[in-house]
């Protein structure tokens, strides 16, 4: 009965607020539709401009594959990769509309759209890829970019993941970033993976055992080299079954 309470007055809390000041819709700047769910700054038809990733999709990366395919089929993005982690999977292909919602979150502090965060997970498949048991292992940032960002965003999408999945998972941090490492946005694949090399280490080893589920969690799958690179660390510090998981895929 508390709760059944709790919930009307934050509806007419919320109501009233959009009454008086109302919620722009992230894209187009207008005042949403009454109907776009509490909390949320998309409205029903902003989903048209976003472009979510179905199966069937790379073994490797997780990028779309068009035409049949047996589910085993690798794309040619993958080809230079010689990944160390056993997959990827992605929300979201980065046309402008997705790589606009990511740069919100991460250059402009964006935690306000978590409510649309959550509800672009929560009706994916990817979101039901997630192993009971599994740890959710965020990419670090920094110390010296994270004081100037303020949070980190990978970080931040993994506790969504925690918040949403339909089995029990954990997160942990179990990999520093020792090196400071300039922005990837223009280098290309080699350049990225020369950026990367030798840029994180494991954190005092935690009581998990090898076989355990790890899931490195990012914001963009661009080429691979960061998720690579964490991925190699794991390994060496004994872990053996390691896939990741990213919001968007560019």
């Amino acid at each position: 009965m508390k709760h059944e309470f709790s919930n009307k007055l934050m509806y007419f809390c919320t109501s009233l607020l959009d009454l008086i000041f109302p919620r722009n819709e992230f894209f187009i700047g207008e005042p949403i539709e009454r109907t776009a769910p509490r909390g949320c700054y998309l409205d029903f038809g902003s989903f048209i401009y976003l472009k979510r990733i179905k199966e069937p999709v790379c073994s490797i990366c997780g990028y779309p594959i068009y035409g049949a395919t047996d589910g085993s089929a690798s794309c040619e993005k993958c080809r230079y990769l010689d990944p160390v982690f056993e997959g990827n999977r992605s929300f979201l292909l980065m046309n402008r509309y997705g790589s606009k919602i990511v740069h919100e979150l991460k250059y402009r502090r964006g935690k306000y759209l978590k409510e649309d965060f959550l509800s672009l997970m929560r009706n994916s498949w990817v979101i039901d890829t997630l192993e009971k048991g599994s740890v959710l292992v965020p990419v670090p940032l920094h110390p010296k970019k994270f004081s100037q960002r303020g949070f980190n965003q990978s970080e931040w999408i993994a506790q969504r993941l925690v918040e949403i999945s339909p089995v029990p998972v954990t997160l942990e941090n179990l990999i520093l970033r020792k090196k400071f490492t300039a922005t990837q946005t223009l280098m290309d694949r080699s350049a990225r993976a020369r950026n990367v090399k030798g840029a994180f280490s494991i954190r005092k080893k935690r009581a998990l055992p090898a076989e355990t589920p790890l899931i490195i969690v990012d914001d963009v799958f661009t080429t691979g080299a960061t998720i690579n690179e964490c991925a190699r660390v794991l390994k060496k510090a004994g872990f053996r079954n390691i896939r990741s998981i990213t919001f968007g895929h560019g």
